[in-house]
């Protein structure tokens, strides 16, 4: 992951000793990124660069023109895998999170040349803090209108928050609970401080007790060693921590608590068997404690295999190219069948054999997703499904997203295939 500021450049000098250009670097791609040569590979391909040359003269608008350049460099640069697959030829906003890190780290930046830049320099930089601001205020306004308040009556939330009068602990359809800030805060306020000695990490970990007690069990990892302590530390009623425990739910609603119907209303779905799996999983999740390093070794081996032919698929009205070359489909899945099924063109190829070429995996894809399709139709509308239980509306939500998401990929695929 990038560093928490870019580095501020110079920028090149004038005959006078003047600066003529302020730089604005980002933080160099970490080697330790799993995703570095992903990452890579999209900034070459989008002609993007972590260092840009800000024209102290420039025109407000040529300098918004490069503030947009320097946006999507570093929205490449915070990109989790997820964001990366589905890139495409997005070029962004990928998501609140994504958006948020990026504006940040340039409104850092420009805070930092606005302190040790001349004069003139300053003039345009002032432009494109203010710019960044803007974009930065804006950030999650499209959701509003699925934010809607279900209850105010959070007496655990109330507690926990006594250090800040100015929130609200809430519910939002939509997008479970969470807070709500009942005057405006400015770009770059401070809304919370977390003292160190309050977070719950490997270093408190290891002065504790559980820690003393399982450090001699082989391949025991830290996040279960840390769930571990939770378990313990959750009724432990001298623990620091009592206020947050007592925030949690005494029971999590998730897939591993679904009941008959629930899972029967599942039925179709690819979720319906991950679940059935987890809960094997989860029935001998304390075997992992005894598990020797050859089982280890096959496990990441097994893993490895099934991360290169492992793809995803999204609804189709996600994507900004609904068109020829991709049809809304996500690139890399496209590029893997194009190899599996022999249909790889060189580039300087016809683009007639292009889309002769699509053809088939169009129809591959067909094939995959319209029996899926025709598994997730309901046989009729269920006139209970309001009075029915939290699981039984989760698991028919989700039916219900899963059968859009296939649809709009039938959708698509049908009218490609026509066009071509």
């Amino acid at each position: 992951m990038a560093a928490a500021a870019a580095a501020v450049g110079a920028g090149k000098l004038g005959a006078g000793g003047d600066a003529v250009a302020v730089e604005v670097r980002l933080p160099p791609l970490s080697e330790a990124d799993p995703l570095l040569a992903e990452k890579k590979m999209i900034l070459e391909k989008r002609n993007l660069s972590c260092e840009i040359q800000i024209p102290v003269a420039c025109s407000a608008v040529d300098a918004l023109k490069l503030l947009d350049h320097i946006i999507e460099a570093a929205r490449v640069v915070y990109m989790d895998e997820l964001e990366l697959y589905f890139a495409g030829d997005d070029v962004g906003p990928f998501s609140a999170r994504n958006e948020l890190e990026s504006l940040n780290l340039l409104l850092k930046t420009m805070k930092k040349l606005l302190l040790t830049s001349n004069t003139a320099a300053k003039e345009v930089l002032q432009i494109l803090h203010d710019e960044i601001v803007v974009k930065l205020k804006s950030v999650g306004k499209s959701d509003n209108a699925w934010m809607v308040v279900q209850t105010q009556n959070h007496d655990a939330e109330d507690s926990l928050l006594k250090w800040g009068e100015h929130l609200e602990g809430l519910d939002f359809q939509g997008a479970g609970r969470g807070m709500i800030a009942s005057e405006s805060i400015g770009v770059g306020d401070i809304a919370l401080e977390i003292p160190e000695s309050l977070i719950i990490s490997d270093e408190l970990l290891c002065q504790s007790e559980v820690f003393l007690s399982l450090k001699d069990f082989n391949n025991i990892t830290s996040e279960t060693m840390l769930l571990l302590w939770s378990m313990r530390e959750r009724y432990n009623l001298g623990s620091k921590f009592k206020p947050y425990f007592d925030t949690l739910p005494a029971n999590f609603n998730t897939g591993l608590s679904f009941g008959i119907d629930a899972l029967a209303a599942l039925e179709g779905t690819l979720l319906f068997d991950e679940i059935i799996q987890a809960r094997q999983m989860h029935d001998y999740m304390h075997a992992d404690l005894d598990t020797s390093a050859d089982d280890e070794d096959i496990t990441a081996q097994s893993s490895a295999t099934t991360s290169q032919t492992t793809h995803m698929v999204r609804g189709t009205w996600l994507s900004t190219s609904g068109g020829f070359p991709t049809y809304g489909l996500p690139q890399p899945l496209l590029t893997y069948l194009r190899a599996a099924l022999g249909c790889e063109v060189d580039e300087p190829a016809a683009e007639a054999d292009m889309k002769e070429s699509d053809k088939v995996v169009l129809e591959t894809i067909l094939s995959i997703f319209s029996p899926m399709l025709e598994a997730l139709l309901p046989e009729q509308d269920d006139p209970n499904r309001e009075s029915a239980s939290w699981d039984v509306k989760l698991a028919s939500d989700y039916k219900d997203l899963q059968r859009k998401i296939v649809s709009s990929i039938v959708t698509s695929c049908t009218s490609a295939l026509e066009n071509l």
